[in-house]
């Protein structure tokens, strides 16, 4: 029976149908996450004031997401589901043999390093194999009795191992080679380190819009003040109940909403901007005050600006409100920025220690670990 026969039948061993069901659905996942990602950027592009460059970097992140999503794909296709379809033909097809498993507490993308022995040859020199726990991300680094599912002839030696709680997918390793085989694990740190360099540069241009536009307010801010005044009436007057940003999440927050008229050149306009920088808060009192002072019929002078009658504001002035914004605005840059550098350079010593602590551990092993359970 060939893998290819196992996968027409849909004959999976019971140890990996949850394992093949998962990753049959994980492009489709990758596919809604993506869907979401997009939507969520195209709201933030197309809201009011729009984000700058905001058309190129949507059209960036749906061709990113859209080769994700192909890449992925042909991951789960080509590689992930044809080493689960060989594992499930071991199973189906294989007779086991019992060994001892130590896993040395070393891993990367391919799967984990685990020392095998022979406990009915313990004279015989311990065999290294690659192998990835099927529902786990970590392994405890205690040796425990296992049974061996090898095909020693085909070159690339496959194997599982299984216990009472866990099935290892993987191959017999060659310690020479894995030595040898920088390069992978090299690419893989830099591939993180990109990936990494990629995100922080889009928030970088999402910050530095937000902190392009905290500058203009600020700026019409400082010029409302030279504004002529108009005559004017306050139409409505209330406090708004409305969700503010804290975090991750939302919280409850009060606004006050005043809606006033007035008149410039025998023409009416509306507006509802208090001050320049205002923002709603947790505290109802505060919202309740500018409601009280603005009550509705209330006459009022609100500065337009000359060149815009339509921009106006009742209270002209609150730079310092506007700039405070702009700081937090750019110290949140900044501590991002920051901490990306911090990550970046984690990763960098993590990858140098990585490799050293994988380089000692393999010297250990002879050239050619396969030999032991060879026939």
């Amino acid at each position: 029976m060939n893998s290819g026969d196992v996968s027409d039948k849909k004959e999976w061993h019971p140890k990996l149908k949850s394992s093949a069901r998962l990753l049959k659905l994980l492009p489709l996942l990758f596919l809604v996450v993506g869907m979401a990602i997009c939507g969520a950027f195209a709201l933030r592009v197309i809201s009011t004031p729009p984000v700058q460059g905001g058309e190129l970097l949507l059209a960036i992140t749906v061709i990113v997401m859209a080769l994700g999503f192909f890449v992925t794909r042909r991951l789960v296709n080509e590689r992930l589901l044809s080493k689960l379809e060989t594992a499930n033909r071991l199973l189906l097809t294989i007779s086991s043999r019992n060994v001892r498993a130590t896993p040395l507490g070393i891993g990367d993308f391919q799967g984990f390093l685990v020392e095998l022995t022979d406990p009915a040859r313990p004279d015989a020199p311990p065999s290294l194999a690659l192998a990835r726990p099927l529902g786990r991300r970590f392994l405890k680094k205690e040796p425990r009795d296992m049974e061996l599912f090898l095909d020693s002839s085909d070159p690339q030696a496959p194997l599982v191992l299984c216990s009472k709680s866990m099935t290892m997918v993987g191959s017999m390793a060659d310690a020479a080679k894995l030595a040898q085989g920088r390069s992978f694990h090299i690419q893989a740190f830099a591939a993180s380190v990109i990936l990494l360099l990629a995100v922080l540069t889009l928030f970088f241009f999402l910050q530095q819009s937000d902190i392009a536009e905290a500058r203009e307010t600020m700026v019409l801010a400082e010029a409302s003040m030279e504004w002529p005044r108009a005559r004017g009436v306050v139409l409505e007057s209330f406090v708004e109940e409305v969700r503010i940003k804290r975090g991750k999440g939302t919280v409850q927050g009060f606004a006050a909403r005043i809606v006033y008229e007035y008149s410039v050149d025998r023409n009416r306009f509306f507006n509802d901007l208090i001050h320049f920088g205002y923002s709603p808060g947790r505290d109802e009192s505060l919202a309740q005050t500018l409601v009280d002072l603005y009550p509705v019929g209330a006459d009022v002078n609100p500065a337009h600006d000359p060149a815009n009658p339509q921009l106006a504001v009742l209270e002209p002035g609150h730079v310092d409100v506007c700039g405070d914004q702009m700081r937090t605005l750019q110290r949140n840059l900044y501590l991002v920025l920051g901490g990306g550098a911090v990550g970046v350079v984690g990763i960098m010593v993590l990858g140098w220690f990585t490799l050293r602590r994988r380089q000692r551990v393999l010297d250990g092993y002879p050239a050619y670990a396969r030999d032991a359970f060879s026939p």
